[in-house]
């Protein structure tokens, strides 16, 4: 991604006329920072709301959930927005998200569809050699991928359809004192279609969602590398001749994330990834991956927080592992035969999370279910009561496979075939210290 600057008029959307000049700085890593000359006018818009109500304190405290601007080309608006560095003559407000293309209220069921590209999935999805098909009567090529896939699934009471289209460019040819070299570019991307327009929210939840898929298949943070939102106003545009043509109003999305993308950086080879799209139907696995992800939601924003993050200490990692396996016990347990209450001992919850992987699968990884699960039990209590200075347990081991468990755990949830896990276990997955 590259940098942008928006220069413009800035104003709360309460006060229309309340104009502030300034600029929108977006950096590579999407951090979106909005430079004001001055500033809003505070005390008429605290005024909205008796002074007690959290509107009103909001503002007072300079934090505003929309604001809007307007550049010479376009509208923006800025989502959950707090002050930051003040001068006599500037006001820094940092913003937690962009929308480059339209105002928007901040739960305006606004936007029909999207396009999102994340970081693995055309690799993900295109995991055969790709195809290339010579026409002799044209003296042309193109690129065969596969045909479009697509998935319908329920999430809060709305139906979305989830479809991967690929987009192939035309050949270009570079030539050398020595060569030719000919190369195209091969691209997939999901559109994301609801049944009714929806806020921008419910879209970056969809998305996230779809983000923590590749990144369990990829075995690797997966990011966010754009999110074109469709508004359900269409633009019209006026020719010379006095026609109008209808066009799609594309909204561009900017939020900056834990874990930054790289389109350009290379791809994982094919037999780093713990699964592709061809280990199972499409529609089957990414309808079961969102379905899952409704139940198990607390665990699987730490689990995936850690994968997105920048490593820590193995002990942090190795505390936060075993929150996230007792979480997920506890959060598939109507899934399963055996119920798991609140009293239920922390033991009970990693036999069961154990349990859930195929026998001959978790053997490679766990041949003493016992044995794991006394010494988690251990080292766990001791980072949490002495800082594991008397810890006589490997965390370094622990936390490896402990966090292996839960990738296999969320395969198989998803309905991965056992030879799918045991293919990643005694691949990407393989403990250094295995036979």
């Amino acid at each position: 991604m590259n940098s942008s600057t928006y220069r413009g008029f800035w104003w709360l959307p309460e006060f229309p006329c309340d104009v502030v000049p300034g600029q929108l700085l977006i950096d590579e890593r999407g951090h979106c920072q909005l430079q004001l000359i001055g500033t809003f006018n505070l005390r008429a818009a605290a005024k909205l709301e008796n002074i007690d109500q959290p509107q009103a304190r909001a503002i007072q405290e300079e934090r505003f959930r929309v604001v809007f601007g307007r550049t010479d080309k376009q509208a923006i608006t800025l989502l959950n927005c707090f002050s930051g560095l003040r001068t006599r003559s500037q006001l820094d407000i940092e913003v937690q998200e962009a929308l480059v293309g339209a105002h928007v209220n901040h739960e305006e069921t606004a936007f029909q569809s999207a396009y999102l590209e994340i970081e693995n999935l055309t690799s993900w999805l295109t995991c055969d050699p790709i195809e290339v098909a010579w026409d002799e009567a044209a003296d042309s090529a193109t690129i065969s991928h596969p045909v479009a896939q697509s998935c319908t699934v329920t999430r809060e009471g709305v139906d979305w359809t989830i479809t991967a289209r690929g987009q192939s460019q035309p050949f270009q040819a570079k030539h050398t004192r020595e060569s030719i070299v000919v190369s195209s570019q091969l691209v997939y991307y999901l559109e994301l279609t609801p049944a009714e327009p929806c806020t921008v929210g419910a879209f970056h939840k969809i998305a996230q969602d779809l983000m923590n898929l590749i990144t369990l298949a990829a075995g690797r943070a997966s990011g966010q590398i754009k999110l074109t939102l469709i508004h359900r106003s269409p633009m019209k545009l006026r020719s010379t001749d006095g026609s109008t043509t209808t066009i799609d109003r594309r909204v561009e999305y900017h939020g900056a994330r834990i874990h930054a993308a790289d389109g350009d950086a290379a791809a994982p080879a094919g037999w780093e990834f713990l699964f592709h799209c061809s280990d199972a139907p499409f529609e089957s696995v990414v309808t079961n991956w969102l379905v899952l992800q409704e139940k198990i939601r607390e665990a699987c924003n730490v689990y995936f927080g850690l994968k997105y993050a920048r490593p820590t200490f193995v002990e942090a990692r190795l505390q936060l592992i075993a929150t996230v396996a007792e979480s997920l016990g506890r959060e598939l347990q109507s899934r399963g035969t055996r119920k798991i209450n609140a009293q239920r001992s922390y033991r009970l919850c990693l036999e069961d999370l154990a349990n859930r992987v195929d026998t001959t699968v978790r053997q490679v990884l766990i041949p003493d279910v016992n044995d794991w699960v006394e010494r988690m039990k251990t080292a766990r209590n001791e980072l949490a009561h002495s800082g594991n200075n008397q810890s006589k347990q490997d965390v370094f081991d622990l936390e490896l496979i402990t966090t292996t468990l839960i990738s296999l755990v969320l395969m198989a949830e998803i309905g991965l075939p056992t030879e799918v896990q045991l293919r990643a276990v005694n691949g990407p997955l393989r403990l250094p210290w295995a036979q």
